[in-house]
């Protein structure tokens, strides 16, 4: 291409994406328990709020008396006929407990009003754990009815379950009794024939086998009433009561202890599920191991708020106006971590961008260029945001000429560079003049050999660009670039904003070096701790200036 300036094509190499950075459970806990600590008072509030309610609807309740009656339940005597059984089955006679035929005799017994099953709403039966005993409890709110029920209940299965053995009973001493009268009418008969055989025929064979007939028989009867004596048991041992219903002196329900403490396992358990609710629909991030995992990168610095962004429509270098402020140490920390990138890489030019404007990007690549060139870089700035530029005004100077007049009008790019008096080892190339075109203009081949070129006259070059998500100005830049800083602000970047910021450099196969992490507020202690900046206090006002000297920008 002919002009003023020419370069050779140089591609910058890109390289793979770094590590993704590792975040064990014992990082996940401690962001946990931060989020709890910042909340703390909504679990407060949530548990407050449980257990008045509790209270309120228990003593809104209409307090219940409880009386148990324990019943042990027996086996019928195996040595009889009639009850040649196993133990009774407990979980059978827990439900006869509580059935209709057992509710009409306590009602009887009660001289209720009350309609049988309207008695079983108050009833509850439980199995004594390895015994056979049944636990009878009646609830009402009068303890003596509760005694009463209780006692009834208990009563009637007793009283039910001893009827329908004596109803058993019965029954097979009838049917013994009528196999036993069979067998006497037979031996009457048979009597008779052997009495009118001896008178007739004393020799008969047929008289021996009557007589044997007639013993048999008689064998039989007696069996047969030795069978009805065992039917008929002296003691019917059905079950006894061993734990007779007693009066209740307070009431059971509703037990105000159990409440308060299931109200503030509830209300804990609430209260913890809606700060994770919360935190769930709040999108902002929540610090550096936040930034860190959504960009698959380490934070290299953290900024911390600085008295002089109170008005942030004003640009203010602060490593200049305040070279002993905690924010200029951050930048300072910036620095070595940005030239320890650049060794391990072999990288020189830096895209510094963000996911949305105003999160700090701009000021980011001034100071960090100011920072270098103090060490002795060789460093130049490329104001690469063509929509709304700012690099050039943290440096009093004017944006055009600049980049666009270079890339559209052939321009030597050295002819519009600024160099700020500060330090020789900075310098700046303004965005130049507005153009409607600005992504198509950086796609052009002239972009690459300009960033070719100041490679190689530069240490570092710093390209601060155009936000990634409104435009594509920054994407293009990234796939130029040795490396993308990310800058986001403590205050307004959101998660989904880095995320989608994210997916445009992935798609570029642009490498995220690192980050920085902005406006951080230093009065708390979740970012540095009492430490932080011990012995980098800010200095009073007589023994720094408020501006430095040499801030100005001239040109080259």
């Amino acid at each position: 291409m002919a002009g003023a300036w020419a370069f050779e094509l140089g591609w910058v190499t890109l390289v793979r994406n770094p590590d993704t950075i590792p975040h064990d459970g014992s990082v996940r806990l401690r962001e946990y328990l931060a989020l709890l600590q910042s909340r703390r008072w909504l679990v407060v509030l949530m548990v407050a709020a449980v257990v008045a309610a509790t209270v309120l609807f228990s003593l809104q309740q209409t307090p219940l008396y409880e009386s148990q009656a324990e019943v042990l339940v027996k086996p019928l005597d195996a040595s009889t006929t009639a009850t040649q059984v196993l133990p009774p089955n407990l979980e059978t006679e827990r439900k006869l407990v509580t059935s209709q035929a057992i509710a009409e005799r306590a009602a009887r017994q009660l001289e209720s009003d009350e309609e049988p099953r309207d008695l079983l709403e108050n009833l509850s039966v439980s199995v004594a754990t390895s015994t056979e005993i049944l636990e009878i409890r009646y609830v009402d709110p009068a303890p003596e009815t509760a005694q009463r029920g209780a006692q009834a209940f208990a009563d009637g299965y007793l009283s039910y379950r001893r009827d329908q053995v004596i109803d058993d009973i019965e029954a097979t001493s009838k049917a013994i009794q009528r196999r036993i009268s069979g067998r006497s009418n037979r031996l009457a008969e048979i009597n008779e024939e052997i009495e009118s055989l001896e008178t007739n025929d004393p020799e008969s064979e047929e008289l021996v086998d009557l007589e044997s007939d007639a013993a048999a028989l008689e064998t039989q009867i007696a069996v047969l009433q030795q069978e009805a004596i065992d039917a008929t048991p002296s003691d019917l041992a059905v079950g006894r009561i061993v734990g007779p219903a007693a009066l209740p002196l307070e009431p059971s329900s509703p037990d105000y202890v159990r409440n308060i403490l299931i109200a503030l396992v509830l209300g804990l358990a609430l209260g913890v599920g809606l700060v994770f609710l919360l935190d769930r629909l709040d999108d902002r991030l929540r610090g550096r191991e936040d930034l860190e995992m959504r960009l698959a990168a380490p934070v290299l610095a953290l900024i911390p708020r600085a008295a002089s962004w109170r008005r942030p429509k004003k640009a203010v270098l602060v490593t200049l106006a305040d070279p002993h402020s905690p924010a200029t140490e951050a930048y300072k920390t910036l620095r070595t971590a940005v030239q320890h990138v650049a060794l391990q890489r072999d990288a020189k030019v830096f895209l510094i961008t963000s996911a949305l404007a105003g999160e700090g990007k701009s000021a980011t690549t001034a100071n960090l260029g100011v920072a270098l060139a103090q060490a002795g870089k060789r460093t130049m700035l490329v104001s690469g945001d063509l929509r709304r530029p700012r690099l050039h005004e943290f440096f009093d100077g004017v944006a055009d000429p600049g980049l666009t007049d270079v890339l559209e009008r052939d321009m030597n790019p050295w002819s519009v560079t600024l160099k700020p008096s500060a330090s020789d080892n900075l310098h700046l190339l303004p965005s130049g003049d507005m153009v409607p075109n600005p992504a198509e203009l950086l796609e052009r081949d002239e972009m690459t050999r300009l960033l070719s070129a100041l490679r190689d006259t530069s240490d570092f070059v710093l390209v601060d660009s155009a936000p990634l998500l409104p435009v594509a100005d920054a994407v293009t830049l990234a796939a130029l670039a040795d490396g993308v800083i990310f800058v986001a602000d403590v205050e307004t970047s959101t998660r989904s904003a880095v995320e989608g910021a994210v997916k445009q450099l992935r798609h570029v196969d642009a490498v995220v070096v690192g980050a920085v992490l902005n406006n951080l507020d230093t009065a708390g202690r979740g970012y540095y701790g009492d430490y932080a900046y011990e012995g980098y206090a800010p200095q009073p006002a007589s023994r720094r200036s408020r501006k430095a000297p040499g801030h100005r920008l001239i040109r080259r």
